[in-house]
């Protein structure tokens, strides 16, 4: 099948989780022997994107298309945007940002390429709908964002939030919709009862990497407040109580929030590693047989989890980022707040090197069970094997 993907969220360049799972989502369709078309909603100056369209011609070659919103309207959503922050509480009216020239460039586009199916990702795409019919239509939710400055706090992630009925409108107009876990795939259920919803989660591939038997821990991460709070959570309640215990371990930290204030100050501690910037992610998690996710707050995919399983590593989170994953009861995942569990568990994974060998084996099985699953629902949303 011909299948037309819609975003204002590149792909490329692959800097953040949303634009992984986008891309995932388009190697497994791929993978599925679909055609796979991206059209770019760019909501910013050509100048301002020049790497961005760069990447996504190299990647895409005939199968991009760029819709760029023009001018006046990108100065409109400037004004809609200060609205609605003053008078607003921050919040967003469904079709607030949707470019009123997308349906007829998405038409045209249809006329010449005939596409059998058309997949948007974020809520407020979902007027496209109504002005290009299409049979197979389907949502990438990616995030839930009704009240979520409630959900996360208002000095959190709390971008395009907005209310319940809003949201509802948009999930509404989609004859499928995609979640990122089980909260959200249940909370949508709710909001458009008569949607198709399922779960996706991700289809990281598997990456072999060789057992290094040392006593480091990676964290490779972005500067968002969320990381930033879990580490200083995973620090101060876990890490201390690990080093009084085993005087060799080292935690590695990579990524953007190695450019904060906050990691910059751990520069001085012997038991830290501050690796900076990463432009190889496999170097960086070949250094270590252990990755932690600490983040204990926040919405949508827990990316850094599966990423970690993802590279065959023993994986350690707070509780937070282990809820809404496929199969939490067999998910290689080790969860907890407790320091004790957290040194006896590391204390145990480097006296039997045996027992890391398995979660690596352990990784790989719920990595293939999380892709099986995924082709599942696909072809539930494009040969209607629902029953």
């Amino acid at each position: 099948m011909r299948l037309l993907i819609v975003s204002t969220i590149p792909t490329h360049p692959v800097n953040a989780g949303n634009r992984s799972f986008i891309l995932q989502q388009v190697h497994l369709l791929q993978g599925m022997g679909h055609e796979v078309f991206f059209l770019y909603v760019m909501n910013s100056r050509f100048s301002k994107n020049v790497v961005t369209i760069k990447e996504l011609k190299k990647f895409w070659g005939d199968n991009i298309f760029i819709y760029t919103i023009p001018f006046w309207e990108r100065r409109y959503f400037e004004i809609i945007t200060s609205i609605r922050k003053r008078f607003n509480n921050g919040y967003y009216k469904c079709d607030d940002l949707y470019s009123t020239g997308l349906g007829k460039y998405v038409i045209n586009l249809n006329k010449e390429k005939k596409f059998d199916g058309c997949i948007i990702n974020y809520y407020w795409l979902s007027k496209l709908f109504l002005q290009f019919k299409i049979g197979k239509s389907a949502i990438f939710t990616h995030d839930y964002f009704s009240f979520k400055d409630l959900l996360v706090g208002k000095d959190g992630n709390t971008w395009m939030c907005t209310t319940p009925d809003e949201e509802a409108k948009g999930l509404q107009r989609c004859k499928t919709i995609f979640a990122l876990n089980n909260e959200e795939a249940f909370f949508f259920s709710k909001l458009s009862p008569n949607s198709n919803v399922s779960c996706i989660y991700t289809t990281c591939p598997y990456v072999h990497q060789e057992f290094k038997g040392n006593k480091n821990m990676l964290f490779l991460s972005s500067s968002n407040i969320f990381n930033i709070e879990g580490l200083k959570w995973f620090l101060n309640e876990i890490f201390i109580f690990i080093c009084k215990k085993h005087g060799d371990v080292r935690l590695l930290i990579g990524g953007g929030i190695c450019e904060t204030e906050f990691v910059q100050s751990l520069r001085q501690n012997e038991f830290i590693n501050v690796c900076g910037k990463v432009d190889d992610v496999n170097a960086f998690y070949s250094k270590g047989d252990i990755v932690i996710n600490p983040t204990y707050q926040g919405t949508g995919l827990k990316i850094k989890t599966l990423e970690g399983i993802s590279y065959g590593k023993v994986v350690l989170a707070h509780p937070h980022s282990k809820t809404g994953l496929y199969r939490t009861d067999i998910a290689p995942i080790f969860s907890s707040v407790n320091a004790k569990e957290w040194v006896d568990y590391t204390s145990m994974l480097w006296e039997y090197p045996n027992l890391v060998l398995e979660i690596k084996n352990k990784d790989e099985e719920y990595l293939r069970m999380l892709r099986d699953n995924a082709i599942e629902q696909y072809n539930n949303y494009l040969y209607d094997l629902r029953q």
